[in-house]
């Protein structure tokens, strides 16, 4: 910590400031050599040597308040640059108590307190140090990470949080704000750290936690697996054959084999599909998915007399291949009178297939409403579409 180094040269402007007319207590002179010499041994970085010197003037004892917090305030400087924290901490507690003929040296003396209780890991008394000499520790920078790091390991999340400030850009912040809520057991925050931390640093890693985070309720996987496979799709996460297979057989299932041959030919490129035991399944998954797509425009043409669900698939399906009008009007006819079930889900993979579309704004509004009004998970896997629509990937 660079203000440790700063004291050697304060003792001796100290006993200056002393022995002026009216700025503190005069001291003597034989206390001011003891002081120098042992801030010689200091300089020359001989810290036993100067600890010794300190010991000796406080075992000879008759000191005054402000002569003691002399001793003790180059004590504290002294341990702390020695490594004995616990000694520099006494003392500098001690410093800052006697400190009122010295004003202008507690913020140092403090930000010194709260470094060696960070050192000691005394989490909660960096905590106290930081609380109690908030006015004169304002504006020294080197406090605010030990500060994070003491919220963090006492699992004061939201202390914490308050720290980082809502629009924080700092990673290790937001990761350390992550971390403690999931120390903490609470899944709703840390995925909602999660998120602001994707905004800073969207890597692969913080990519896949939040997927994780927002799949975390049982059965959301199976049910959600369509939407979150595509997102994984969007953002380039789809690493293994088998994400690339489910995916495409999910699109089968949602009557879009135009998006599902999209998946398969972007696996063969990038080489997770097409080797290994699993080469002839996919093979044939490829037939499959081709037939359909044959199949597909004399599908449309009788999609008036089909079901609800077709329809709905249909439009989706159609919207996805760019028949923005013709797939809108299909899935207002579909959705009728009768309100729907997953109102909020079919609305999530229009904005889906809208991005798939190019219509990357109405996307984007599309799962911002669904974020904003849909509950538990459907709510967070929106809230990540809307996120990766606003251009944050990996």
């Amino acid at each position: 910590m660079k203000h440790i180094r700063t004291f050697g040269a304060a003792w001796i402007a100290a006993v200056s400031l002393a022995a002026s007319a009216g700025a503190a207590p005069v001291v003597p002179r034989t206390l001011a050599l003891a002081l120098n010499k042992a801030q010689a041994a200091y300089a020359a970085h001989d810290y036993s040597a100067a600890l010794e010197r300190l010991h000796a003037i406080q075992r000879q004892g008759g000191l005054d308040a402000y002569q003691d917090y002399l001793v003790e305030r180059s004590l504290g400087s002294v341990a702390a640059a020695a490594g004995a924290y616990g000694e520099s901490a006494t003392a500098l507690a001690s410093a800052l108590h006697n400190s009122a003929g010295d004003p202008r040296a507690v913020g140092a003396l403090a930000a010194t307190l709260v470094y060696d209780h960070y050192q000691l890991r005394d989490y909660a008394a960096v905590i106290a140090d930081a609380r109690t000499w908030s006015a004169q520790l304002q504006g020294q920078a080197q406090i605010r990470p030990m500060l994070l790091q003491a919220y963090a390991s006492t699992r004061q999340c939201a202390a914490l949080d308050q720290l980082l400030g809502r629009g924080s850009r700092d990673p290790a912040g937001l990761a350390s704000l992550a971390a403690c809520y999931q120390a903490a057991g609470d899944a709703r925050a840390e995925y909602a750290a999660v998120v602001r931390l994707l905004r800073v640093q969207p890597s692969a890693q913080n990519w896949k936690i939040a997927l994780a985070l927002a799949s975390r309720e049982k059965g959301a996987g199976d049910r959600y697996a369509l939407d979150l496979l595509r997102l994984r799709s969007r953002l380039g996460l789809l690493d293994t054959a088998s994400q690339s297979m489910n995916l495409a057989m999910l699109e089968l299932e949602a009557q879009d084999p135009r998006a599902a041959s999209s998946v398969l030919q972007a696996g063969y490129k990038s080489g997770v599909l097409g080797t290994g035991a699993g080469a002839p399944r996919q093979a044939r998954l490829v037939k499959l998915v081709d037939a359909r797509l044959a199949a597909q425009p004399g599908q449309w043409a009788r999609i008036a007399s089909a079901s609800r669900t077709e329809q709905l698939n249909a439009a989706l399906a159609m919207v996805d291949a760019g028949q923005v009008a013709a797939g809108l009007t299909l899935l207002k006819k579909a959705e009728g009178a009768a309100p729907l079930p997953d109102a909020d889900l079919v609305n999530l993979r229009l904005a889906q297939s809208m991005a798939g579309a190019g219509r990357i704004a109405q996307a984007h509004a599309i799962a911002r409403s669904v974020a904003l009004h849909a509950r538990g998970t459907l709510r967070d896997i929106a809230g990540l579409w809307q996120v990766a629509l606003d251009g944050v990937r990996p």
